[in-house]
C-alpha cells in the first residue's frame, strides 16, 4: 500500500519522480497537487525528476498496481521525450516553457505557504543530458526518494542502486494512458523540417538568491542553445538602488549559483578559464568592440566527451547590456516578458554596430489556471493562488505571487526585524 499524504516538514531532501508524457506535457494538473504536497513536507531541497515510462507502465498505472517486481526492472530507460524534444527545440519551445512554469510555479507557491522561502526547488528531466549530471543530488544526505504508486519502473538504475526502498504515495489517473506509443510520438520527433536551435544564446540578469522564476528562465534557454548558453550576471555596484540592497548576495555566490544549477542540468564548464583579450580584438570569435574586454571561452575539454553538451559562460557584465551588446557569435536572446524592451534595445545597439540581429525568445507564461482549492483545502489559502498566474512574468505579477527576489530580500528582511536571522 502506499504511504499516505507526507506531514509538513519531515523531510530534509526530496527528490520526486514523476512519468513526462505527450499528455502531461500538455496538461500537467494531474501532478501539481503531489508536487505541492511533497513541497511542503520538505525542509532544505526538493527536486522533480521527470521520465518517460513504458507504455506497459502507464497502461496499468490509473489502477491499484502491486510494486514493481524484478521481472518489470529493465536495464536501461525507454526513449525519453525530453530528448525528442531537445532535438527540435523551437517547436517545442512554447509547450515546455508552459510546461515548467507550472510546475516552478507550483512548487514556489508551497515554499510561501510553509514559510520555507530559500529552501532550492529545481526541475530536471531524464535524457537532458547523457552524462546525468542531475545525478549530483544523490550525494545530499538524508535524500528521500518518492515515487507514484505504479511508477516505479521510472526509476533510474542509479538511483534505485542508492536508495532500494522508495516512498511511494498514491497515483493519479492518467487519461488515454493505454494510447501512449511505445516512443515519443512523430510529433516529438525530429522531422525533415526540424532545425536545431541557435548555437549561441545569451541572457542576463540579477539572479539574486536564486529561485525558481530564474531557474525557468535559465532551463529554457539552456535547451534552445546547440553550442554555448552565456549568462550575464549584473555587477554588485549596478544593484545598490534595489530594495533591501544589502541583502543583495554578492557577485561572486550569484555566478557560483547559476554555474552549479547549469552543471547539474547538464551544461559544462569552458576548458580554461577566460582569457581576457584588448578591446577591437578577436579571440575565438568575440570582439571587444565597445571598449571593453572581450573574453574568450575557449573549446570545450577531453572530459567533455558528450559532444552534445553546451559550454556555459557565465560571466559579470557592468549593464543591461553586456555581450550582447558587442558579441557577434551570439544569435539568440532569452528574456522575460518583464524585460522584453531591454531585448528590443538590444537589438537596436547591435544594428548600429553592424551586428546581426538577435532572436528574442520570450518566456511570457509560468503558470496558468492555478486557482484556490486546485491543490486541496490547504493549499487553497495561499495567497496568490486564487489568481491567475499566466502573466507571473510581469515584475508587478512576480510581486503579487512572491516569486521574485525583491520579495525574497524582504522576506529576509521582516525576519530579522522578528530576531528569526
Amino acid at each position: 500500500m502506499p504511504d499516505p499524504d507526507p506531514q509538513p516538514g519531515t523531510r530534509d531532501h526530496t527528490l520526486l519522480i514523476l512519468p513526462f508524457t505527450p499528455e502531461l506535457l500538455d496538461s500537467p494538473h494531474a501532478l501539481l497537487p503531489i508536487i505541492y504536497r511533497s513541497v511542503t513536507a520538505s525542509l532544505r531541497s526538493h527536486t522533480v525528476l521527470f521520465c518517460t515510462p513504458r507504455p506497459s507502465v502507464l497502461a496499468t498505472s490509473s489502477s491499484a498496481s502491486a510494486p514493481a517486481t524484478s521481472s518489470r526492472i529493465h536495464a536501461s530507460p525507454p526513449p525519453q521525450l525530453f530528448a525528442a524534444l531537445r532535438r527540435d527545440p523551437r517547436a517545442h519551445f512554447h509547450a515546455l516553457q508552459t510546461f515548467l512554469g507550472k510546475v516552478y510555479a507550483t512548487m514556489a507557491a508551497a515554499q510561501w505557504q510553509v514559510g520555507r522561502v530559500l529552501m532550492e526547488v529545481e526541475v530536471h528531466f531524464l535524457g537532458e543530458d547523457q552524462d546525468h549530471s542531475w545525478e549530483t543530488i544523490l550525494k545530499r544526505e538524508a535524500t528521500t526518494v518518492v515515487v507514484l504508486e505504479g511508477h516505479q519502473d521510472i526509476i533510474p538504475p542509479s538511483v534505485t542502486s542508492k536508495f532500494p526502498s522508495p516512498i511511494v504515495i498514491p497515483s493519479v489517473t492518467l487519461d488515454d494512458a493505454h494510447d501512449l506509443p511505445t516512443s515519443p510520438p512523430a510529433t516529438y520527433s525530429p522531422s525533415a523540417s526540424a532545425s536545431p536551435g541557435p548555437p549561441v544564446v545569451a541572457l542576463g540578469g540579477t539572479f539574486d538568491h536564486l529561485h525558481a522564476a530564474h531557474k525557468l528562465l535559465l532551463q529554457l534557454a539552456l535547451f534552445l542553445a546547440i553550442r554555448k548558453l552565456i549568462v550575464g550576471v549584473m555587477a554588485d555596484k549596478t544593484l545598490a538602488s534595489k530594495s533591501n540592497a544589502r541583502l543583495v548576495e554578492p557577485i561572486e555566490r550569484r555566478i557560483g549559483a547559476v554555474e552549479e544549477f547549469l552543471l547539474r542540468c547538464g551544461a559544462v564548464r569552458p576548458s580554461a578559464s577566460p582569457t581576457p583579450t584588448p578591446a577591437g580584438k578577436l579571440a575565438d570569435g568575440i570582439m571587444g568592440g565597445d571598449g571593453r574586454l572581450g573574453m574568450s571561452s575557449g573549446p570545450k575539454s577531453d572530459a567533455d566527451a558528450d559532444a552534445d553538451a553546451v559550454v556555459m559562460d557565465v560571466v559579470e557584465i557592468q549593464d543591461a547590456f553586456g555581450p550582447t551588446a558587442y558579441d557577434p557569435d551570439i544569435q539568440a536572446l532569452v528574456v522575460s516578458r518583464e524585460t522584453l524592451s531591454g531585448g528590443q534595445k538590444v537589438n537596436s545597439t547591435r544594428l548600429d554596430k553592424r551586428l546581426s540581429r538577435l532572436e528574442v525568445f520570450v518566456i511570457d507564461v509560468i503558470s496558468s489556471d492555478l486557482h484556490t482549492g486546485h491543490y486541496g483545502a490547504a493549499a487553497g489559502e495561499v495567497e496568490g493562488l486564487a489568481k491567475d498566474l499566466r502573466d507571473v512574468m510581469d515584475e508587478g505579477r512576480l510581486k503579487e505571487v512572491k516569486m521574485g527576489s525583491t520579495a525574497i530580500r524582504q522576506w529576509i528582511a521582516d525576519g530579522e526585524g522578528r530576531g528569526e536571522a
